[in-house]
């Protein structure tokens, strides 16, 4: 497995943003997140590149925990494209 999300929540002041999310996507494949307005779509893309820290859980790549900025190296090894 190349990125591994397990049990990231966010938490805003006293609202979840995101809660629990779990998932798992292998290396040179293309994904896309799909969903309503508001939902959290790019709070948890904001998550996965480092931008913001979870509140809890993990975002594992390639092995390796992210745990903040210092994490550039595994951070160049993902792309992303927002639309």
């Amino acid at each position: 497995m190349f990125l591994e999300i397990k049990d990231i929540s966010k938490k805003i002041g006293e609202d979840y943003v995101l809660r629990e999310i779990n998932l798992s996507m292998d290396k040179g494949r293309i994904y896309g997140l799909q969903g309503k307005n508001g939902c959290g779509k790019s709070m948890l893309m904001r998550v996965i590149c480092g931008l913001v820290l979870p509140t809890e859980g993990k975002v594992i790549i390639d092995g390796e925990e992210l745990r903040s900025e210092e994490h550039t190296s595994e951070l160049q090894s993902l792309a992303y494209l927002v639309c």
